[in-house]
């Protein structure tokens, strides 16, 4: 589906399913944290591969909206969940038991692990790493990776002032109906993006 196609799409949840644009938010943000991400760390122009960027595209969403709905406590109501895995499936190949195989993980290492961010880099580590060449699994294992994606997490939908909802909520003044409102949404996005992990590599240098 093209960005425009995608982004007309979250004006109208209330016909697609409740948690429409929970999922689509995720989703269009995970397309525009590869590119950044990828080039702004040598280390991983290694993934700059169509493979590995269709790997991103379907687990680092997945992963956001496990690590969100658990921070909105939407993963312990069983109907909530319910609601948003049938969205989450309607949106990516598998997706439901991807979306099972986040809330498992989460279950069974919450008790030694209690920091939501890291489990959950952790769990999408694991996943990223299956679909990657020897060098590729080597360098998504590194303690550098998995700290990059939890301090992404946590700036994204946990900090207090620097959250993307936030971030959204005061920047973006236009209309998701027009084609303007649609560039300006997505050009608001990618700046998001390149200044967080921008951010994280200053902070991880210093």
């Amino acid at each position: 589906m093209g960005i425009f196609s995608f982004l007309k799409r979250k004006q109208h949840n209330n016909l697609i399913g409740k948690y429409e644009n929970y999922v689509l938010e995720r989703k269009l943000l995970s397309v525009h944290c590869f590119a950044p991400f990828s080039n702004m760390f040598s280390d991983y122009h290694i993934f700059q591969t169509e493979k590995m960027m269709k790997v991103w595209d379907t687990f680092f969403p997945i992963a956001m909206c496990g690590y969100c709905s658990t921070l909105d406590n939407i993963i312990n109501e069983s109907n909530e969940y319910d609601s948003l895995k049938q969205t989450v499936r309607s949106q990516f190949i598998k997706g439901d038991e991807i979306f099972d195989d986040y809330r498992s993980f989460i279950d069974t290492k919450n008790k030694k692990i209690g920091d939501t961010s890291q489990l959950t880099s952790l769990w999408f580590s694991k996943n990223f790493q299956v679909y990657g060449t020897e060098e590729q699994r080597r360098v998504a294992n590194d303690l550098k990776f998995l700290n990059i994606i939890n301090l992404f997490l946590k700036s994204a939908y946990n900090d207090k002032d620097a959250n993307f909802p936030n971030y959204i909520s005061t920047t973006f003044n236009g209309d998701l109906k027009t084609e303007s409102g649609i560039t300006q949404y997505i050009r608001l996005m990618e700046l998001y993006c390149k200044k967080t992990f921008g951010l994280i590599k200053e902070m991880l240098e210093h």
